[in-house]
């Protein structure tokens, strides 16, 4: 028997009130959690590969630490993973998307014109916005 693929705790699905964690830090210019961050949160979101600790001085914390005894004034910041989460957290708040709309939104790019009358194509470049 073969063992089916499952999902890493990493691509788990976030709860509302981590959703709303990570897209604030989504905002931030430095990707950090918002300060008052319960411990426990921080503890589920840091096994989940979704943040990582940091000092005051910038750097990361000693993972080995035990759970929820934190560095004073220490701070979380998203990590690659957490940014895929909030993303994949944006794009479920945003509800699906159809195809007809999608193709709609984006600019057509064409990379070449047609010289009037003759047909042929012009090796410029040229992008068409609608």
């Amino acid at each position: 028997m073969t063992a089916m693929g499952t999902k890493t705790s990493r691509d788990a699905v976030p709860t509302a009130y981590q959703s709303r964690l990570l897209l604030a830090a989504l905002n931030d210019p430095r990707h950090r959690l918002p300060s008052g961050v319960r411990r426990a949160t921080t503890d589920v979101m840091r096994r989940r590969q979704w943040v990582r600790e940091y000092g005051v001085d910038g750097r990361p914390v000693d993972a080995g630490r035990l759970p929820g005894a934190g560095a004073p004034l220490s701070r979380f910041r998203l990590t690659h993973h957490g940014v895929n989460a909030a993303r994949r957290a944006r794009q479920a708040q945003a509800g699906p998307v159809r195809p007809d709309i999608a193709s709609q939104e984006r600019p057509e790019m064409t990379y070449g014109r047609t010289v009037s009358g003759s047909g042929h194509r012009v090796s410029s470049r040229v992008d068409q916005h609608r």
